[in-house]
């Protein structure tokens, strides 16, 4: 795969020993094992203790390079579903696998995994030749849908955009309690039909970082408490 890891071991039948070498890529190498060689043609002279001479070739080829193929590039996973990967080599030999990263994988090693991650993820999958060292390299990515998503700031200044605070959801997962508490602990919003305008009885909070807890709902019935912080800026 163009690096210099070929190798080339002059074998000698009959003759008298000791023998001398003499190989055509380095006139000041004496020894049977002509090593991290390159594609090419390369001659040796052997000569005996008698002074027999012999000579020899050998052609390195160049390998093609290691192409790993996923089957797709991309796929989408609801929440705790799981998808098989299979990728294919371009070329026959043994591979040592490494996939990364590992979190949602079967087995992290092995070719062919299954995934079943808990957030969109990409998968990278590096492949290592076992004799030559060689690496080829392959990538998918896993799409994880949002069932819901807490968004951590508004701007709740009059201009349309962004001017109100709520968990966004899918029409499938219900928000059965949610309350927002100023930084003393006060409870100032608790409602899960309408967002926040960022107001108390009336009046505008002012900026700054609010507390947020609730309990959400998911389509399989399954029910998940939120908590986190909101910034409030204006």
């Amino acid at each position: 795969t163009g690096a210099d890891n070929g190798r080339i071991t002059a074998s000698i039948n009959g003759g008298s020993s000791p023998f001398t070498f003499e190989w055509s890529n380095d006139s000041q190498l004496f020894t049977p094992v002509n090593d991290e060689l390159t594609e090419g043609v390369y001659n040796v002279t052997v000569t005996d203790n008698n002074g027999c001479v012999e000579t020899g070739t050998a052609t390195i080829d160049q390998l093609d390079d290691i192409q790993v193929t996923m089957p797709f590039s991309d796929y989408n996973l609801e929440p705790g579903e799981s998808v098989d990967i299979d990728p294919t080599i371009n070329r026959n030999g043994n591979y040592t696998y490494s996939w990364s990263p590992a979190s949602g994988l079967d087995d992290a090693t092995a070719l062919e995994v299954t995934a079943t991650p808990t957030e969109t993820t990409e998968y990278i999958l590096t492949v290592t030749e076992t004799a030559s060292g060689c690496t080829g390299e392959g990538d998918v990515i896993i799409v994880v849908s949002q069932l819901y998503v807490v968004p951590d700031m508004f701007t709740p200044n009059g201009d349309l955009l962004n001017d109100t605070y709520q968990v966004i959801r899918r029409n499938d997962v219900l928000l059965l309690e949610f309350e927002i508490y100023d930084r003393w602990g006060k409870r100032i919003f608790t409602k899960v039909d309408e967002p926040w305008d960022g107001t108390y009885e009336g009046e505008d909070m002012p900026a700054g970082v609010y507390m947020y807890r609730g309990e959400i709902e998911l389509p399989s019935g399954e029910r998940e408490s939120i908590k986190g912080d909101v910034t409030l800026i204006r």
